[in-house]
């Protein structure tokens, strides 16, 4: 009997941990970072977004990526959802 009431136990002090565990990573955190180097501007995070226009290269890396300006040089984009406007000079790459 008490080889089967610890299972239990476990189950009951570990189950609100996972349950909050995984509540916890199921929140949509819009966390976005921008940098530029050079003329060149790379973007990540949830929601990259770039709306200016920009000398160089665009490089954004997210799940729902915008750009929507002037790039002077090429456009590499990787995510689940691009929404693209404006002018690229260069060449595009896009893959998600």
């Amino acid at each position: 009997m008490v080889f089967q009431a610890r299972p239990r136990r476990i189950l009951a002090l570990l189950g609100p941990v996972f349950l909050a565990s995984t509540l916890s990573c199921g929140r949509s955190h819009e966390e976005n970072q921008v940098l530029k180097n050079g003329e060149d501007v790379l973007a990540s995070g949830s929601t990259p977004t770039v709306m200016d226009s920009v000398p160089g290269d665009v490089i954004l890396a997210g799940r729902d990526v915008v750009f929507n300006g002037a790039a002077g040089g090429d456009y590499i984009g990787v995510g689940g959802h691009q929404a693209v406007g404006g002018r690229i000079h260069g060449s595009v790459r896009a893959a998600g």
